[in-house]
């Protein structure tokens, strides 16, 4: 099975009635995923989140069937995800080597670990890590070092343009596709926003990989 997450970030700047409508449109597209970060402080306010905020969210995720998660960005973060019941977490690539992610894994939820060097026995070998393959080129229009199979990553986190570079992880074993989600490419306040899918393209991705993932090259 292959997951599809829509990666919103702070692209909701700070509304969860947007957080909420790009929930809505993820789960349009045919997301299994729809994901936002929790952890920053509050002095952050494009990227702080709340617990009120993530319980809202999570809230509407339940209601129109799509799961909620979250890159884990601290402890704080962490609490609020095990507040509003998420079964798995994320940690980005910036905190794949943090104390943090140590007692994120000892919860013993699912946790997507992204990593941008060659998986190595110094990382932590739990039963519930999945290792997600991803580049610290933010953003970019190819990836350098993709594996050709994904017979030891689990997934692929992506930062390019399009969905090619996807498609290519699909094909080559990715279980885990996760994408960067907008609904507007315009503004420039957040950097996510011009390499991000749109609705349309999320949707165009997921019907083309979908199938592909189950003749995939593992």
């Amino acid at each position: 099975m292959i997951r599809f997450v829509a990666e919103i970030g702070s692209m909701h700047e700070g509304s969860p009635a947007l957080a909420c409508e790009m929930a809505r449109l993820a789960k349009w597209a045919g997301a299994d995923i729809f994901k936002m970060q929790l952890g920053w402080p509050k002095d952050d306010p494009v990227r702080h989140v709340s617990y009120e905020f993530a319980g809202a969210v999570a809230d509407y995720c339940r209601l129109i069937g799509i799961e909620f998660m979250a890159s884990i960005w601290s402890e704080a973060g962490l609490d609020i995800a095990q507040s509003v019941g998420m079964k798995r977490f994320k940690i980005a690539h910036q905190m794949a080597d943090d104390p943090l992610v140590e007692k994120v894994l000892l919860g013993g939820a699912e946790t997507f670990v992204s990593v941008t060097t060659p998986i190595d026995h110094g990382r932590p070998w739990r039963h519930n890590v999945r290792w997600i393959f991803t580049t610290d080129q933010y953003p970019t229009l190819k990836v350098e070092g993709m594996p050709p199979s994904f017979h030891r990553y689990y997934g692929y986190s992506d930062h390019t343009h399009g969905i090619e570079t996807c498609l290519l992880a699909v094909a080559r074993g990715a279980r885990y596709i996760e994408k960067h989600f907008t609904l507007n490419k315009v503004p420039t306040s957040v950097r996510d926003n011009p390499f991000s899918a749109s609705p349309e393209e999320l949707k165009t991705l997921v019907e083309i990989g979908r199938p592909l993932s189950r003749v995939a090259i593992v």
